[in-house]
């Protein structure tokens, strides 16, 4: 079964939602940190991963797949940091 704090594939799974999970890297050793796998309909595996480098990428990610309306309702501020 797959769940908070198991580790498949040399990932521990931190987050769950809505069919999708969020992972990192155990190994210090590694280019892709983070994983965002889709859990498989019985629960027991996971399959189709998008791996990153970056934690800030894969949260997005994850979020936009397991909240339909994120993408759409995150406002992003730019700072202007010349004036």
């Amino acid at each position: 079964m797959v769940q908070i704090g198991k580790v498949i594939g040399g990932y521990k799974i931190y987050g769950i939602c809505r069919g999708y999970c969020i992972a990192r890297n155990v190994s210090p050793r590694t280019v892709d940190s983070w994983v965002v796998w889709t859990i498989d309909n019985d629960k027991t595996g996971v399959h189709t991963g998008r791996y990153f480098s970056d934690k800030m990428d894969a949260e997005w990610e994850f979020a936009s797949l397991a909240f339909p309306w994120f993408k759409d309702n995150v406002n992003i501020n730019f700072i202007d940091e010349t004036g």
